[in-house]
């Protein structure tokens, strides 16, 4: 089998906004914190099949609603996992220093998702109330500052989602007061304009001002790259091909296997995750693949 130099454990698939681009809002599973024995168990078992780097952003959720985020941090850096990474909203920075964690607990990369830096706007996107925008802006500034002191340790990439022009975005004063000043090599952006889909679950009547759909594959005659390189572990242990994208659950057909039933390694080149490959160049998708415009093909 090749080796797995990557992986997301979903630590929580929780979360404190409702954004409008996502289908988080739509997801019918119950809520979920991973406990660490799940998160030792198949770091572990992700070691010993060539693991690499680590991402612990969920397909819903906000990772810093976990208590024990950095707990499994340091156990990932005691290992030898020098390559950490996680998406947030930001709603959480101030919350218990976590700004201050962040820089100092060993992550080498921080996505944080914004709508816009417009009070009125970015409230409506992620569906929260304007004293949590205040905090996320506090936040923010915070971060960048510590991280500046800190000589830049983490890589932070700002990712705005945004219902105006880039043009927009850019000149409101928020991001010329908070923004702006900390932008370098290693603090920058980017500008999502065109949204997937999440398996068909998100329609153009859920997107507002200039955000648009991505165009669906007319055939997908490849399996997916995200079959063999967005390997998630759940909290309760179950491997799913697909740490990106769901459709209503991820307890669904790409869920193939649990690591406290079988090793890893036998998951991910198993009988049941080779026979979903391999059914794509059989015109046989997932139900959740079908309509899902985050597919890439693995060429």
């Amino acid at each position: 089998m090749r080796d797995l130099p990557v992986i997301t454990f979903e630590v929580t698939n929780i979360c404190n906004a409702r954004c409008t681009f996502c289908a988080y809002r739509l997801s019918t599973d119950k809520k979920e914190i991973m406990p660490f024995k799940t998160f030792q168990k198949g770091l572990d078992q992700f070691l010993d099949v060539g693991g690499k780097a680590i991402v612990l952003t969920p397909v819903v959720g906000d990772p810093l609603i976990d208590p024990g985020l950095f707990q499994k941090i340091a156990y990932a850096k005691s290992k030898g996992i020098n390559d950490i990474s996680f998406y947030t909203n930001g709603n959480l920075l101030l919350s218990n220093d976590n700004y201050k964690k962040i820089v100092d607990c060993g992550v080498t990369r921080l996505d944080i998702s914004i709508g816009e830096l417009d009070k009125k706007k970015h409230c409506r996107i992620y569906g929260i109330q304007e004293q949590v925008y205040d905090r996320m802006l506090k936040g923010l500034h915070e971060l960048l500052k510590y991280n500046k002191q800190k000589g830049e340790r983490v890589r932070i990439i700002v990712g705005f989602r945004p219902m105006s022009t880039p043009n927009e975005v850019m000149n409101s004063p928020d991001f010329k007061r908070v923004l702006q000043p900390f932008l370098s090599k290693r603090v920058t952006i980017n500008i999502m304009q065109v949204f997937d889909n999440f398996g068909g679950m998100i329609t153009p009547k859920d997107l507002l001002g200039n955000m648009k759909l991505k165009k669906p594959y007319s055939q997908k005659y490849y399996p997916c790259v995200r079959l063999y390189n967005a390997i998630s572990i759940l909290p309760q242990g179950d491997v799913r091909l697909c740490g990106c994208r769901l459709r209503k659950s991820r307890y669904d057909e790409l869920v193939v296997g649990n690591i406290f039933k079988q090793h890893l390694k036998d998951i991910y080149a198993g009988t049941k995750a080779k026979k979903i490959r391999e059914n794509f160049t059989k015109n046989k998708l997932p139900e959740v693949c079908k309509a899902c415009t985050f597919y890439e093909p693995n060429m």
